[in-house]
C-alpha cells in the first residue's frame, strides 16, 4: 500500500495486519536489512498469524524472528505449490466468493 507523505506508518501497518490472515514475506538481500520488514513480521507473529518466508538468494536464518518458520525457495515448483496451498486457505476462510475461485484451488 502506498502511503501519502505524513501518514502514520506504524498505525497503517498495524491496521493492515489486523485485516490480514497471514503474511508472505519475500526475504531478499535487501529486505533482511529493512526495519519495516521486521516490524511487519513482528506484528503478524504478535497476533499469532501465519508468516511464510519466500527466500530469494538468502538463507532461512537471515531474519531472526522467523528462523524457525518453514521457508520456501523462490523457484517455480515450490512457489506454485505454495500458491495452491494459500488459495485453499483463502477459500476455506471465505475471503473469496465461490464464483471467483482460482483454478489452482480445484487442482
Amino acid at each position: 500500500k502506498d502511503l501519502a507523505g505524513g501518514s502514520p506508518i506504524l498505525e497503517t501497518v498495524m491496521e493492515t495486519v489486523d485485516k490480514c490472515q497471514e503474511a508472505v514475506v519475500l526475504v531478499s538481500p535487501q529486505s533482511v536489512n529493512s526495519q519495516w520488514v521486521l516490524v511487519e513480521i513482528g506484528a503478524f507473529l504478535g497476533q499469532h498469524k501465519r508468516v511464510t518466508q519466500v527466500l530469494n538468494h538468502v538463507d532461512h536464518t537471515a531474519i531472526a524472528p522467523i528462523q524457525g518458520v518453514r521457508a520456501i525457495e523462490l523457484d517455480q515448483a515450490q512457489v506454485a505449490d505454495f500458491v495452491k496451498q494459500l488459495t485453499r486457505r483463502v477459500l476455506d476462510h471465505g475471503t473469496i466468493k465461490p464464483n471467483k475461485q482460482s483454478r489452482l484451488a480445484k487442482e
